[in-house]
């Protein structure tokens, strides 16, 4: 027992050596030399510094809140956007062969879906069979045209003659000895006048002739046309990427029967950017060019550029379902919101492009004025004033 009588002797020398320390410096001071922060007795001076110290961390904190409120406009309503390309069949067919899954990357025109083609092709081969009918038909009209032609010319010659005989046998009977009897000169007009009909009817032979082709062309352009969609139609049995993106969701299977505009695969294309939902208080300064810093929801504690490109014509509530009619029923006040556009650079894209998605949350904040470097390269704030 004399040992441990002797420790605590050790222990209440030390306490009283520490009370005398603590009332020359004004500290509670523990078993182990910490200092705490809660001083026992305070001086005036000290109290008065720590006072000014306050005083001035509050008002820089301010200055800092103030200066970042006049440079930067931000708000935490943004969300990532981007072109969602949905694919549809374009004819009546079964699907043969699905070449990608959901979440597959894809590239412009990569073939997607293959329909059964028998069909197609077996209308092709009928358009082209009757194309070649059309074409043998309009040639046999052409020929036609071309016979009416030499008939027609052959008459004009006839009826010359027949003018010229007429003429002749008129001349002979005028004097006093004549030698045409007048059974040939009614033979000579007979003939004339029968040479001038046979030329008026030959020109309507070619007349219908000239017809004829033009009916001729038309059903031949039309079987031509009936060709191209055959074409066409045979085309649509394999179904290709228009962009290139990443297949969002497919709702076709292989062996499953579709039909025309029956939505197959939704295609997200890699063009993306971001709207961003700004207050109808805050877009006064904001205008296209400007610099933006964004920051996604998924990648915490980083900030990424970007650039204002447009503004919306329209506040988000004008292109709603049923937008607001202000005219009808207890009116109240909503501050509305404009969807403001912006272009999210390329390295970020190429950085973060497997994780960007359509309908990413963001914070975005548009550098409205002139900032210092240190504001520039401050943090986003956590509570957002503007938002």
């Amino acid at each position: 027992m004399p040992e441990l009588h002797g420790h605590e002797h050790t222990f209440q020398a030390w306490e009283v050596q520490l009370k005398k320390y603590e009332r020359r410096c004004g500290f509670m001071v523990s078993w182990g030399m910490n200092v705490t922060l809660f001083p026992l007795k305070t001086p005036f001076l000290f109290r008065w510094l720590a006072a000014m110290l306050l005083v001035a961390g509050l008002a820089f904190a301010g200055y800092h809140r103030w200066r970042e409120s006049r440079c930067w406009v931000a708000t935490d309503n943004a969300y990532l956007d981007g072109p969602v390309h949905p694919l549809a069949a374009r004819m009546l067919g079964t699907v043969t062969e699905v070449f990608v899954e959901e979440n597959s990357r894809v590239k412009q025109g990569q073939a997607l879906i293959h329909l059964d083609p028998r069909d197609a092709q077996t209308r092709r081969d009928q358009s082209e069979a009757k194309l070649s009918e059309t074409r043998a038909a309009l040639a046999a009209v052409e020929t036609g045209v071309i016979h009416a032609q030499d008939n027609a010319r052959l008459n004009d010659i006839a009826l010359d003659k027949a003018r010229l005989d007429l003429e002749r046998m008129k001349g002979l009977t005028g004097g006093a000895r004549t030698s045409v009897s007048r059974q040939d000169l009614d033979h000579a007009q007979a003939a004339y006048d029968s040479a001038g009909a046979a030329v008026v009817s030959s020109r309507s032979a070619v007349e219908v002739a000239k017809a004829e082709i033009v009916v001729a062309r038309a059903k031949e352009s039309s079987s031509s046309a009936a060709l191209q969609e055959a074409i066409l139609q045979c085309e649509y049995t394999t179904i290709c990427s228009p962009v290139d993106g990443r297949v969002g969701r497919r709702n076709v299977e292989k062996g499953q029967p579709v039909i025309p505009a029956q939505p197959l695969i939704a295609l997200v294309g890699d063009d993306l950017w971001l709207t961003a939902n700004f207050k109808e208080t805050q877009i006064a300064s904001i205008k296209p060019g400007q610099t933006v810093l964004i920051r996604f929801d998924a990648f915490p504690g980083r900030e990424w550029p970007g650039t204002v490109e447009s503004l919306s014509p329209a506040s988000g509530a004008r292109f709603a379902l049923l937008p607001p009619d202000n005219a009808t029923g207890n009116f109240t006040r909503v501050v509305q919101r404009l969807p403001v556009r912006i272009r999210i650079h390329q390295s970020v894209l190429r950085e973060l492009s497997p994780h960007l998605a359509p309908g990413l949350s963001a914070k975005v904040r548009v550098r409205v004025g002139a900032a210092s470097p240190i504001e520039t390269a401050a943090p986003m704030p956590s509570d957002l004033t503007n938002r």
